[in-house]
């Protein structure tokens, strides 16, 4: 399976280069394809963590070599062309320069691993986090909507989405269930009863639950809905800058903010402000004149393209946590269930690998036993088939386990 793999990570690179590589996914998605002849298919990760592309690169393209038992790596030859015509595509869609895109945009040695333990949440700003298996999975939706997914893509995603059920269930991960929005709520002192953020009015008077406001319709407005309301969060208004706020809000049960004035009324008399739109600047200072200096008001900005003009966080009475914040925050993992969990990791690359080989051994046996049925006369053929078969049988059984022997 050649599957080669460029990445910028948070830890690497900062928020405001990923926010500029993350504006268009669809665009160099299609340019990558269009502009790169050895590129049969591709997948966009694009989030507040990570710009990562995967591609389906061919015989031709990078080499992807792999170890006798483990999983695919990424060899230097061949692979560091195809990779300049992917970022100069990058480059020229996004109107960045190419020397900056290059120098960001690293090769990854071992693709499928990596994406496994990505959408485990295993190389998350939060580690363990729940929202990122669900980002893989439209990443892939999005690339068949543009006939991008390749049989090699589609099982490297599988995969991937195995791989992040099973540390899930066999992890302390998935009792945690924490997510980027969890520990931003954390942040914002919003406590798992609903009650009002730390320091706002009295908690302890079940009439003082949390009003929120929130900015953005996206699917990550989804997460931010749920995780709301796991924390027993009920009243929240709705604002969209595109005029899908009623869209959104109305099947959720929520209230909608249909204008600018209604936005800023409803921040007035707000808890928490919660934005997601990744459109640019929504609100500005001017947007909480009308808000008290006290109690503070939490204001979350969890868009990679900030929603929320910096300057907010300057304001009297304001208390402003945006992603950059974030990244410190997350807790940790005990060290057994990191090392569980990247144990299964391992066993679903090794397995991948194995379904690989036996694809591509299974091919070559196909054509070698084609060819000597096709030299003998059609009588012969039936029991010299049936003669090939254990032979075939033991072969595919040792591809699968990478024994080269066989």
């Amino acid at each position: 399976m050649p599957i080669l793999a460029l990445a910028a990570r948070h830890h690497q690179v900062g928020l405001e280069t990923l926010e500029r590589l993350s504006a268009r996914p669809a665009a160099v998605r299609r340019a990558v394809l269009a502009a790169c002849p050895g590129v049969r298919g591709v997948v966009v990760l694009a989030t507040c963590n990570r710009f990562e592309l995967y591609l389906d690169v061919a015989d031709g393209g990078p080499r992807a070599g792999r170890t006798p038992r483990g999983p695919a790596r990424v060899e230097t030859e061949g692979a560091d062309d195809d990779a300049h015509a992917v970022t100069e595509a990058v480059a020229q869609t996004l109107g960045l320069l190419l020397a900056d895109v290059r120098a960001t945009l690293a090769l990854v040695s071992h693709p499928v691993a990596h994406l496994c333990a990505v959408a485990a949440g295993l190389d998350s700003m939060v580690l363990g986090e729940r929202e990122i298996a669900g980002q893989v999975r439209r990443a892939a939706a999005e690339s068949r909507v543009d006939g991008a997914m390749t049989g090699a893509l589609e099982r490297l995603v599988s995969a991937a989405s195995r791989a992040a059920r099973q540390v899930a269930t066999e992890t302390s991960l998935g009792a945690l269930g924490r997510s980027v929005v969890d520990v931003a709520l954390d942040a914002a002192g919003l406590t798992p009863s609903g009650a009002r953020p730390a320091g706002t009015r009295t908690e302890a008077d079940p009439s003082m639950l949390t009003r929120c406001v929130l900015v953005g319709t996206g699917s990550y407005a989804g997460a931010v809905v749920a995780a709301l309301a796991r924390r027993g969060v009920r009243h929240v208004d709705v604002f969209s800058a595109t005029g899908r706020a009623a869209e959104f809000a109305e099947p959720r049960g929520l209230g909608v903010l249909s204008t600018p004035e209604e936005l800023t009324t409803a921040i007035a008399a707000a808890d928490l402000v919660i934005t997601c739109s990744g459109s640019g600047t929504v609100l500005g200072p001017e947007h909480f004149a009308g808000a008290p200096s006290t109690p503070p008001l939490a204001v979350v900005d969890l868009a990679l393209r900030r929603d929320v003009d910096p300057a907010v966080g300057d304001l009297t009475g304001v208390r402003l946590v945006t992603l950059r914040d974030l990244a410190g925050l997350a807790p940790g993992l005990g060290a057994e269930d990191l090392t569980r969990a990247r144990m299964i990791v391992d066993r679903i690359v090794a397995d991948l690998a194995g379904a690989d080989r036996a694809l591509a051994w299974g091919r070559d046996l196909a054509a070698a036993r084609r060819r000597t049925l096709d030299a003998h006369p059609p009588h012969a053929r039936r029991r010299l088939h049936a003669a090939l078969h254990p032979a075939s049988a033991r072969a595919h059984a040792a591809a699968r386990a990478g024994d080269r022997r066989a």
